[in-house]
């Protein structure tokens, strides 16, 4: 069940990792590199194709009231979303670094999307500010540096 669908947890923002479609992860390599960062992250629900490759896994981080649903895709979608996002992204204020690593992003034809999620109840009113970052933060990177790829955050302009 994916958490847009969760009446406790509230939607608030996608990152994204870019890469090579050949870098694509098994999802046991993907739960294994999310375990390896402690008992602070529990894996839900997950899904993979015939090959064992991921598609799908939502992660849950109570410590940071937060939760993630994490989507595979790759193709014409991930050529589409570049090109709008070429247009949008503000790559002129990237430092050097973060630039050469957006502009090498621009040849990847895959994409794991991070729907971020701030877990609600009735006890807490979801601007009470409880929700950390830091969980994003974290699963992005390691999923940047399991699949070689880049890291991008677009509300916040940043690259990874």
């Amino acid at each position: 069940m994916s958490l847009f669908e969760h009446s406790s947890f509230q939607y608030r923002e996608t990152c994204f990792v870019l890469f090579p479609k050949e870098n694509r992860p098994k999802l046991n390599s993907v739960t294994e590199a999310i375990e390896s960062l402690g008992d602070r992250y529990k894996l839900g629900e997950s899904e993979s194709n015939d090959e064992g490759y991921l598609e799908s896994i939502s992660v849950f981080c109570p410590n940071d009231h937060a939760a993630l649903d994490i989507s595979y895709l790759d193709g014409e979608d991930v050529s589409e979303h570049l090109e709008e996002l070429s247009e949008e992204f503000p790559s002129d204020s990237l430092e050097q670094s973060e630039r050469e690593k957006w502009n090498k992003a621009q040849s990847f034809s895959a994409r794991i999307d991070l729907f971020h999620f701030e877990e609600v109840s009735s006890e807490m009113e979801s601007d009470e500010g409880l929700l950390d970052p830091g969980a994003m933060l974290v699963i992005l990177q390691t999923i940047a540096n399991l699949t070689g790829g880049v890291g991008v955050d677009p509300s916040a302009g940043t690259v990874v």
